[in-house]
């Protein structure tokens, strides 16, 4: 086997590796969170619009998606606004719409959304 093929397919390989720890690591926060955190109400105050261009069938169109803004409460009175990191297609979600969330206790910028209508 060519020596340059393996160097190529150990770099894959690494890569690879690399990005399964990084999901298991999500993952397993999450399910940290999930078990171990706090529910709160959380209310949508935004709705941030991306444009981005997409390939459809061989065409470049621009496709629109929306990053929710949620606002929660902590048990502490903290008031959080945070931009969640997924977006989602025009109309699943509008402004005013309140879902269920469970928090770090600890850091409670972290969170998950434990709502199974409308899983942010």
């Amino acid at each position: 086997m060519d020596s340059a093929l393996i160097v190529k397919l150990a770099k894959v390989g690494v890569f690879v590796l690399v990005v399964v720890f990084a999901v298991v690591k999500i993952l397993m926060r999450k399910l940290w969170i999930k078990k171990r955190g706090i529910k709160a109400e959380a209310i949508i105050v935004e709705l941030v619009e991306k444009v981005t261009k997409g390939n459809i069938d061989n065409n470049f169109v621009d496709k629109t998606t929306y990053y929710p803004v949620i606002r929660y409460t902590t048990h502490h009175w903290d008031h959080l606004t945070k931009q969640h990191d997924v977006s989602f297609e025009p109309g699943v979600f509008k402004t005013g719409d309140k879902i269920t969330i469970i928090y770090d206790s600890k850091n409670p910028d972290r969170y998950v959304v434990d709502d199974f209508n409308k899983a942010l």
